[in-house]
């Protein structure tokens, strides 16, 4: 948050400096297209059972996000000086990586369980999020500010570890992992959203923007019948763009 504040303030600041100069848009409208970069990730945690030779095992996984990209598609309306209101869809994607500590039933002896641990990677996670926000518009020059702020709605589609897939022979004491299969699961969120964004007007119709924006959500996931995994979605976005005015 003290990044997010520290980008925020300054464009905040300008946008108000303006307000009192500032010109009404050419039109109301100003469709956003986006490429969105999310510098970091959330990381997240899960503990689960399995049935394995008529005897119980566990998983403990931790799962680490990488920087995401995507792109964004939004609609601004002015619907008084300085007051709008828009809409937008976002979709993003990131590689995500897992380390996992599991303990294998044996296949011979009750309560001789087979320690395994390790690294995995080829996960992703993808983040649909469509916002609603109030807008405070300013201009001076060719600059138009904006600071917005509203409710999101997130869809999230994550890759978690399935099935561990390793190797044993006899006596069966120890195992070689050599892989897992991949259990897709999706959740869905309701949160909020805030930012702040410039924009320098090459025509009255055509513009280049950059914002910041800041969101959270948490979204429940279903790894397995009766298993409820909470997930951050969101977080700190920069993007860049075009924006077409009409």
């Amino acid at each position: 948050m003290p990044r997010l504040r520290s980008i925020l303030a300054p464009l905040l600041w300008l946008g108000l400096a303006a307000a009192p100069a500032a010109a009404a848009p050419p039109s109301p409208f100003r469709l956003f297209l986006n490429g969105v970069f999310e510098p970091s990730g959330d990381d997240f945690d899960e503990s689960r059972s399995f049935t394995q030779y008529a005897e119980t095992g566990t998983l403990d996984a931790a799962y680490s996000e990488k920087t995401g990209y995507g792109g964004e598609l939004g609609l601004q309306y002015s619907i008084k000086p300085h007051l709008a209101v828009a809409a937008g869809v976002g979709l993003t994607h990131r590689d995500v990586s897992a380390h996992f500590d599991a303990e294998i039933p044996h296949p011979f002896y009750f309560g001789q369980f087979r320690q395994a641990s390790g690294d995995l990677s080829g996960f992703g996670a993808k983040e649909t999020a469509v916002t609603l926000d109030l807008v405070y518009t300013a201009s001076s020059g060719r600059f138009d500010f904006r600071v917005f702020g509203g409710g999101a709605y997130f869809h999230l589609a994550a890759d978690l570890i399935g099935d561990l897939q390793y190797t044993q022979t006899y006596p069966y004491d120890s195992v070689t992992v050599t892989g897992a299969t991949t259990l897709s699961t999706s959740g869905d969120a309701f949160g909020f959203d805030v930012g702040a964004g410039a924009d320098y007007r090459l025509s009255p119709h055509f513009a280049l923007g950059a914002q910041a924006r800041y969101a959270r959500g948490t979204a429940s996931l279903h790894p397995t019948s009766g298993e409820t995994l909470d997930v951050r979605a969101g977080g700190f976005q920069l993007a860049v763009g075009l924006r077409f005015i009409f």
